[in-house]
């Protein structure tokens, strides 16, 4: 059977208090049309609520992808871990991106973590570990005994703790699942093998995609085209079929 659909049957069965894991660098391999159907569905229904999101690098904000705006609006969106968050003014409308207006009227648990820290948890998920465990980050901003990396007074679960280990101290990023993954790709084929010819990076989505389906979750993918089955070398297939679920075509996707 195809994995092919719309990007609102895509996102129907996300259910609430899910976490969500969203692929993206700014502008590049943004799946902007999925999280403007989450945000569309949301809007239209009511549903899901109080969704977790976690971006390993900040999402959208940028040459017209609105990316994590899509998903900023309260009762969607419960708490985000992001590894950055973006805040410049849009010259076309002089606004601020509605995320950082969430964030300083503390109506979402923001987290900031580092980037690096994002993809190396990503991956301790994909194995089923216990979590991250680093010295990076001693007496830094994530340090728990500083500020955790919590960006709002709502934010009170302390993600990140001290352990010991080895005579040392050291961060450990407990492993929590994630349920489902908005990747993006260039073209797929009805099996859902990816390719990212098109795009000038791959970024975290094969670590995500595998910590998504790790935890027994669904991985979506939004690609600009369609090509036949077999078509393709073996080396250009970056993310096999049997890590994704469905496949939504934007072809018009900046």
């Amino acid at each position: 059977m195809s994995k092919i659909c719309t990007a609102a049957e895509a996102v129907a069965d996300i259910g609430s208090r899910q976490n969500l894991a969203g692929l993206g660098v700014v502008g590049w391999l943004t799946p902007d049309d999925l999280f403007a159907a989450l945000g569309r569905r949301f809007r239209e229904t009511g549903e899901p609520r109080d969704l977790t999101f976690f971006f390993p690098v900040s999402v959208g904000d940028a040459m017209g992808i609105r990316g994590m705006d899509h998903v900023a609006i309260e009762g969607l969106m419960k708490r985000v871990v992001s590894g950055n968050f973006i805040n410049p003014v849009d010259p076309a409308t002089g606004r601020r991106p509605e995320l950082m207006r969430l964030i300083r009227e503390d109506k979402v648990e923001a987290y900031c973590w580092p980037i690096g820290a994002t993809m190396h948890w990503l991956r301790e998920v994909g194995r089923r570990g216990p979590g991250y465990l680093t010295r990076v980050g001693i007496g830094s901003y994530i340090d728990p005994r500083e500020t955790g990396g919590k960006y709002t007074p709502s934010a009170r679960e302390d993600l990140v703790s001290v352990v010991e280990f080895a005579g040392q101290e050291h961060l450990f990023y407990p492993a929590w699942p994630l349920d489902v993954a908005f990747i993006r790709a260039t073209s797929a084929d009805e099996d859902g093998n990816l390719g990212f010819e098109d795009e000038p990076l791959v970024s975290s989505a094969i670590a995500m995609a595998l910590a998504v389906k790790a935890s027994g979750g669904r991985v979506i993918a939004q690609v600009r085209r369609i090509v036949p089955r077999y078509s393709r070398l073996a080396h250009a297939v970056r993310i096999p079929g049997e890590l994704v679920d469905r496949v939504v075509v934007s072809p018009e996707a900046p």
